[in-house]
């Protein structure tokens, strides 16, 4: 595999590492989501995008 997430730290804010890590860690026990999750993120962060609400709709960045 690719190193993809040699580059996550600079594509993203540290609150954002927070929320789509954390939405992805809680589905452990539910392999299928936990799996899909995981690869959204890997191939949202291969093209350099932030995606989700992961700011509460700017709230967040208030």
């Amino acid at each position: 595999m690719e190193h993809i997430f040699e580059f996550y730290p600079y594509l993203t804010s540290y609150l954002y590492q927070r929320v789509r890590i954390d939405t992805i860690q809680i589905k452990k026990k539910q392999p299928e989501l936990f799996r899909s999750r995981l690869k959204k993120l890997i191939e949202n962060t291969r093209q350099g995008i932030m995606y989700g609400d992961w700011n509460d709709n700017g709230r967040l960045l208030e």
